[in-house]
């Protein structure tokens, strides 16, 4: 025979602890509305001379009321700053447990736990110390989290950073390696290219060719020799029109 589950669900465990909340959210203002003097004593208080003016006692009411409001809608922010001002016109203990509330909805982990120790500080005996120290509990795991969670996407961020750095680096050692290469084929490009066709071929200068003026020098001794030869010819030819002397003996 199978025992019966005597154990709550899970749902009926969340169910009572949300009922609970509900009501420790309202804690504050009812402390405010209704009860005894004697109670507000029971926390010390701040600011004495708060607590002995009706007037500033009232006000922090209203705004209590109306931070009450806001956080049944949902609206976390808006209650945070109607709470958070009425604490400072009439420091009720109860108004840090909703104010410590109203941090874990908007998801400030460490704020909220701030608030729930500095509401067991003002009220050590609180009927709801428990479930506020559940509270601190899980508001500490969900803070260890979301630093661990932080600290990993620091990480993820720093190696990204050191990747794209590297891939601009590789990118422009490529960029280089291709600037080169592309320059060295413009080079032998320009060294191995023929001339463009139709232009005409360019000839040397014959007054610059030494062959042109080797034979102008083998010419000018030639011509010279032929000069010295005919010089020293007409030192022999006799005198024209004489026949000499002849002996007719």
């Amino acid at each position: 025979m199978t025992e019966p589950n005597l154990r709550p669900s899970t749902h009926a465990t969340r169910a009572t602890t949300r009922a609970m909340r509900a009501r420790a959210a309202i804690a504050a203002l009812a402390l405010l509305m209704g009860a005894p003097s004697a109670a507000v004593a029971q926390a010390p208080d701040k600011d004495p001379a708060a607590a002995a003016d009706p007037a500033r006692r009232a006000r922090a009411k209203k705004l209590a009321q109306q931070a009450t409001r806001k956080y049944n809608l949902g609206q976390y922010a808006e209650a945070l700053d109607g709470y958070t001002r009425s604490y400072d016109t009439f420091p009720a203990p109860g108004l840090l447990f909703n104010i410590a509330q109203c941090h874990r909805g908007l998801g400030h982990h460490e704020a909220a736990l701030r608030a729930y120790e500095a509401y067991l500080r003002e009220k050590p005996n609180a009927s709801n110390r428990a479930l506020v120290q559940e509270l601190i509990a899980e508001e500490d795991g969900l803070l260890r989290t979301e630093r661990q969670a932080q600290a990993a996407q620091v990480e993820r961020s720093r190696a990204e950073a050191a990747r794209a750095r590297a891939q601009a680096r590789e990118a422009e050692e490529r960029r280089a390696a291709d600037k080169r290469a592309e320059d060295d084929r413009r080079s032998a490009a320009l060294t191995r290219a023929p001339a463009p066709a139709g232009e005409p071929r360019r000839h040397r200068s014959v007054l610059r060719s030494w062959w042109f003026w080797t034979a102008v020098g083998a010419v000018a001794v030639a011509a010279g020799g032929s000069a010295l030869y005919l010089d020293s010819q007409r030192e022999t030819v006799l005198p024209g029109g004489s026949l000499g002397t002849h002996d007719q003996r």
